[in-house]
């Protein structure tokens, strides 16, 4: 923790409270925090009237601060910090401030896109292990491999960093060079890559044919986060499964954090066939409700199991709740985590974002999988149950037939039905 956050935490109490209050008086009169009039009072720029009560307080603490406040606290740490305390005053865990480097990266993750190689990396004690390389990615064309160890970035180490430093030093700007040094299993010696980054689509889906002959293909799907390119994505792959004639499917969900919530309701067309896949309800009570696009299934009718575990959330949930709901899918694993809130992203002008839950969904069957906890942090309630819960092996790895156990049991209920 950096001395200048220290200090903001220091003062933290007191300008959060202040905020905390000011959003509060939104809330109450039923309407959302008026993030805008806080980010003006900061910059000191005039205010409506009705305004100026609660901004000139905030104002007021910062202009104390800055004057007789024994410590360096930056107008910027300040901000932030303020704002996070008004956030958290709605006691929501999903409702957060994002900073601009944050904000960037959760918007990669929704758009599908991001500037670089293409590859995926993993830790090691060599620096870092390449664990996946994207389609038609810049890593692909220079002919990196899935367990190359990156070494050296630009001549320098990377043994022992933290993986996210040595992810951000491979990135740069579109049309830039990145040199790598790389020890590969089978060859002799360090191998040496230039690679020209650019542009490059986030590859979430990942297909297999879980072995067999005839009737006992079983095709597997990784699907690992719902992006704006997850769809067409999830169609290249089952359409791939499908031609080498699989005769059932399995879906893994575990670890899927979620994303969009249009793109579950697409992706769960491709099963179920114009139905409701979930519903809405914004403050005022009004529902939305969602229903799958009609034509996508392709009649469809072949055994589906969907794997989960506690890291399964928000539209991984969705889909999977309503695969449940239909009677298209048998569920495997552990409980989902129970992500049953809807956010959306408000920009701020200095390219931080603020993440803030605005509505409740709720699956076909009207049920709220909303996570309840105690004041502990135990689980009470929420989230997904699983047809057949499995607990995962220590040593299982996610996709590997010969270790992973819950794969292997959503395997042999999908043969079953065969």
């Amino acid at each position: 923790m950096t001395s200048t956050l220290k200090i903001v935490l220091a003062v933290g109490t007191f300008v959060g409270g202040v905020v905390g209050g000011y959003a509060w008086r939104d809330v109450s009169e039923g309407s959302a925090p008026n993030f805008a009039g806080l980010g003006a009072a900061m910059r000191g720029e005039p205010l409506p009237s009705a305004e100026l009560a609660p901004t000139r307080t905030v104002a007021e603490a910062m202009s104390a601060i800055d004057s007789v406040f024994y410590g360096n606290a930056t107008r910027q740490d300040l901000t932030y910090d303020a704002v996070a305390g008004m956030l958290a005053s709605l006691e929501d865990p999903h409702t957060m401030l994002m900073e601009p480097a944050l904000a960037e990266r959760f918007e990669e993750k929704n758009t599908g896109h991001y500037v670089g190689i293409g590859a995926e990396l993993s830790r090691d004690p060599l620096g870092a292990k390449i664990k996946r390389i994207f389609k038609n990615s810049p890593a692909q064309g220079v002919d990196l491999k899935p367990n190359d160890i990156v070494t050296h970035v630009d001549g320098k180490s990377v043994a022992g960093r933290d993986l996210l430093e040595v992810s951000e030093s491979i990135r740069g700007e579109t049309g830039t060079w990145v040199r790598l040094s790389v020890f590969r299993e089978t060859a002799t010696e360090p191998m040496k890559f230039s690679v020209k980054r650019r542009a490059v689509d986030i590859q979430d889906v990942y297909g297999a044919v879980l072995g067999g002959e005839g009737n006992a293909k079983v095709g597997y799907l990784e699907v690992r986060s719902f992006s704006e390119t997850i769809l067409s994505q999830f169609d290249e792959e089952l359409a791939s499964l499908e031609s080498k004639g699989i005769r059932g499917l399995v879906v893994d969900m575990r670890g899927n954090p979620g994303g969009l919530l249009s793109a579950a309701v697409d992706m769960s067309g491709r099963f179920i066939d114009g139905k409701v896949i979930t519903s809405m309800k914004m403050r005022n009570g009004q529902p939305e409700v969602f229903v799958s696009p009609s034509g996508w299934s392709d009649g469809r009718t072949y055994p589906v199991a969907i794997l989960i575990d506690e890291n399964s959330a928000s539209a991984s949930e969705i889909f999977t709740g309503a695969m449940k709901d239909y009677n298209r899918a048998t569920i495997v694993g552990k409980r989902s985590y129970g992500k049953g809130s809807v956010q959306r992203m408000l920009g701020m002008a200095d390219g931080s974002q603020i993440k803030l839950t605005i509505a409740r969904y709720y699956l076909p069957n009207g049920e709220s999988i909303q996570r309840r906890e105690t004041d502990e942090g135990e689980f009470i309630s929420g989230g997904i149950q699983p047809d057949f819960e499995v607990e995962k092996d220590r040593l299982a790895v996610n996709g590997d037939i010969n270790t992973d156990n819950q794969l292997r049991r959503a395997l042999a209920i999908v043969r079953a039905k065969l």
